[in-house]
């Protein structure tokens, strides 16, 4: 899947939901890093479920993002994406993000 979901800082565990079909359907999780946020129930709750694939804190996210997209592999079909400018943007776009 090319699916991303991205758990930041809050209460409780309503992200759950989300973060459990997305890894259902093999997409990935990054997890803001807990130690970084403000409220670290979210965070916890998704690494207590064993549902993050990344932990990051917030501010390295956007470039881990745009890293992990540009290097995705899908070792079926061979295909490699490097470079990956998503929507054409100059990359210092996404550090403002």
């Amino acid at each position: 899947s090319r699916v991303w979901g991205i758990i930041l800082s809050g209460n409780g565990s309503d992200g759950l939901a989300g973060a459990q079909a997305i890894q259902n359907e093999g997409g990935k999780i990054l997890v803001q890093d807990p130690a970084d946020a403000m409220v670290d129930d979210l965070p916890l709750s998704v690494i207590r479920e064993d549902w993050g694939d990344y932990y990051y804190p917030a501010e390295l996210i956007g470039d881990k993002l745009v890293t992990h997209i540009a290097t995705t592999k899908k070792s079926k079909r061979g295909v490699r994406y490097y470079n990956y400018n998503l929507y054409k943007r100059d990359p210092g776009y996404f550090k403002s993000v």
